[in-house]
């Protein structure tokens, strides 16, 4: 099929079409045309600079043939099992995020040479700083927009589709339909909504569903329908939640707070946050999402209406984010030590031509970088002396000292190699006590197997202690009781919690709950039922008091007698007794075991929960081994 040039992407990454040092990272939303990218790149290798068809290997690892390919070792069996020739091979993996520890495949490739190494994905994790740690810098990076008006309409003139003269015209087309490339080959407007939908429900079983648990489909749906209906408007968390409380959804911040970052990793929605001209700073608090593509705002919608404030305030918000990519410098620059390497090849070779050809670059492009060096510093490092290149004085010195930085270099690669994997390092934690045992004991024996040289220091605090020493830098991250509350901070939801009464298994109440048990393990119970009775309370400085305080107001129960005790297992310990009735949080409960039996029932109002966050500082870089800890704490919640 013949492929519609992205002139605008493709005059950014030819440059580096033949760079084997540099991983070409390719990204955007699903279908915004990454593959047809790359099938582009792959056409002109073969057109322009006599590629053959052997020195390319294409993987999809979305496609079905390929559906297998889940694991490091597996990708790297296949692209050994397709690799046929001697000379440089052009290595194009599409929907690389679908790989496990995929990085390990792409550095070893990349270390060993004689790869151009391309790859696509379709979530925000490739354009994280956890990849710039994983593939150790050396990646250049390039996003993929849906096509802009401009792009539309030689799109549209490319395959022979009707243009209307009227640029108002066309430009109504272009926002009732969107710029997905594959709609502009569709005719009725019907189909392209549809294609629309099919791909946001790709979106969610593919780059959101296998990534992320989502508890509540329902929920999550109906927040993203609510923000892409309202995009471009300004809000906040507080009045997000405010104002699907008063659609009927009731949810809390914590959750609020995930739904919107799964959106946006998976580039549905682009997060714009406010900008004060005079400190030229970010601000905290309000902020703008735009969609991705305008198609999934009307494929939610039965009519056309155009409300043109939004829709060109979208419009001009990925405008400005194409000029910035066009006009721009080129993207990130490697960290390496090419011009050393450089200058020792061509001391080693003693002239230009066995250099360049054992550094895979051109004679042109190594005499020029030589020229220039030699200009920039004032100093001939070469004597030209017939064929031979023979370092002057200068040259010695300057070769003495690249020698000893690659050597540095190489060591430091070594050892950051060993802390970026995971196998050295320290991890230092907060978690409250009452927390440590049930969250601890499951997560840390697994851990261990995995990185045994990590050493992990944890930090049994409360929850004021362990934000002191977050904002210290003293702690990696910690396990709290907040959705969100410093501006420093970055929260992300762990689980959800609430209050329980814990009564003797003895209880005369606890009779009728028999039979109920079996369906749900903590049944709801009305405190009044336990009016008159000893409550077992905390002290009315601890958070387990406030929610114990709530639930006893919402079920407007009067206790019979009061006993404090700061501790809560003890209080627990007192209700298997038949001492009185205690209180605790469930997650806490049902990981305990006493020599007699208790019951546990939910009390007070059944929509307050207790939201647990792992909180670490914003822009803290986290490292494998620590994701890692962090995804065997969620499992043992």
């Amino acid at each position: 099929m013949n492929l519609y040039k992205r002139e605008k992407y493709l005059k950014k990454i030819r440059p580096f079409y033949s760079e084997e040092d540099l991983i070409k990272v390719i990204t955007g939303v699903r279908r915004c045309g990454k593959s047809s990218l790359m099938e582009t790149i792959c056409d002109e290798l073969k057109q322009t600079m006599d590629v053959k068809d052997e020195q390319i290997i294409y993987i999809d690892l979305d496609s079905r043939k390929n559906r297998n390919i889940k694991t490091a070792d597996a990708l790297e069996a296949l692209i050994d099992s397709q690799t046929t020739s001697q000379e440089k091979i052009y290595l194009f993996i599409d929907e690389i995020q679908n790989v496990d520890s995929f990085e390990e495949v792409i550095n070893g490739y990349r270390t060993d040479g004689g790869y151009s190494i391309f790859i696509t994905g379709s979530n925000s994790y490739l354009l994280s700083g956890e990849l710039s740690t994983k593939l150790t810098g050396r990646y250049i990076e390039f996003e993929l927009y849906t096509l802009s008006f401009d792009e539309y309409l030689e799109m549209k003139k490319f395959y022979n589709k009707d243009i209307n003269p009227n640029t108002i015209v066309e430009l109504n087309n272009y926002i009732l339909e969107g710029g997905f490339p594959r709609t502009v080959q569709f005719d009725d407007l019907q189909v392209k909504r549809t294609y629309t939908e099919s791909v946001v429900r790709e979106i969610f079983e593919k780059d959101i569903r296998k990534r992320v648990k989502i508890k509540n489909r329902e929920a999550f749906e109906s927040v993203e329908h609510f923000i892409i209906n309202n995009f471009g408007a300004t809000t906040s968390i507080s009045g997000l939640q405010e104002s699907l409380e008063k659609n009927g959804m009731k949810i809390s911040r914590a959750t609020l707070s995930n739904y919107i970052k799964i959106l946006v990793d998976a580039k549905i929605l682009y997060e714009c946050s406010r900008f004060d001209m005079k400190s030229k700073k970010s601000l905290s608090g309000e902020k703008k999402y735009y969609v991705s593509d305008l198609s999934f705002f009307f494929s939610l919608n039965t009519d056309n209406k155009i409300n043109y404030g939004p829709v060109l305030e979208n419009i001009v918000y990925f405008y400005a984010k194409l000029q910035i990519f066009i006009q721009g410098k080129d993207q990130r620059k490697a960290m390496d030590m090419r011009e050393q390497l450089y200058m020792l090849e061509i001391e080693k070779h003693r002239g230009i031509k066995d250099a360049a050809q054992a550094l895979h670059i051109s004679p042109p492009a190594l005499s020029i970088f030589l020229g220039n060096l030699e200009e920039r510093t004032g100093t001939r490092f070469f004597d030209r002396i017939g064929k031979q290149f023979v370092p002057t004085e200068a040259g010695k010195i300057y070769l003495e000292h690249a020698k000893e930085m690659i050597k540095i270099e190489a060591h430091y690669e070594n050892e950051l190699q060993k802390y970026m994997g995971g196998s050295s390092g320290t991890i230092r934690f907060g978690i409250h006590p009452r927390r440590t045992l049930y969250l601890l004991a499951k997560a840390l024996p697994v851990f261990s197997s995995r990185y045994p040289d990590v050493k992990l220091i944890p930090y049994e605090e409360s929850t004021e202690q362990m934000i002191r020493h977050l904002l210290a830098g003293e702690l990696d991250f910690a396990i709290v009781n907040e959705s969100s509350s410093h501006p420093l901070l970055e929260y992300c939801p762990l689980y959800e919690d609430y209050m329980v009464a814990v009564v003797s298994a003895g209880h005369p109440l606890c009779t009728g709950a028999a039979k109920e048990s079996r369906k749900d393990p903590c049944p709801r119970i009305d405190l009044k039922q336990f009016n008159g009775e000893r409550f077992i309370l905390q002290k009315p400085e601890q958070s387990s008091r406030h929610y114990t305080d709530l639930a006893i107001a919402y079920d407007h129960a009067e206790p019979g007698q009061v006993f404090l005790l700061e501790n809560l297992e003890s209080a627990c310990q007192l209700a298997a007794e038949g001492y009185g009735i205690a209180f605790n949080f469930y997650q806490y409960m049902k990981n305990f075991h006493y020599p007699k039996p208790v019951r546990c029932f939910r009390i007070g109002n059944p929509d307050d929960t207790t939201s647990y966050s792992i909180v670490t500082l914003k822009g803290k870089q986290t490292l494998p081994a620590m994701e890692e800890l962090i995804r065997l704490l969620r499992e043992s919640a």
